[in-house]
């Protein structure tokens, strides 16, 4: 998954998580912005994706 992909997955996991409540949907979220933030940061590449869109 892209960085783009991944924040939009914790976004669609968040508002599932106001829902429900349920507290593995929120690790889940949490998961996938560490590693979209740490993929940003080691490829300035993919920076650049998340910024035009």
């Amino acid at each position: 998954m892209t960085p783009l992909q991944r924040f939009e997955a914790a976004d669609a996991l968040l508002a599932v998580y106001e829902l429900t409540g349920n507290p593995r949907l929120l690790a889940e979220a949490e998961h996938h912005v560490a590693v979209a933030e740490t993929h940003l940061k080691t490829c300035p590449n993919a920076a650049l994706e998340v910024a035009h869109a």
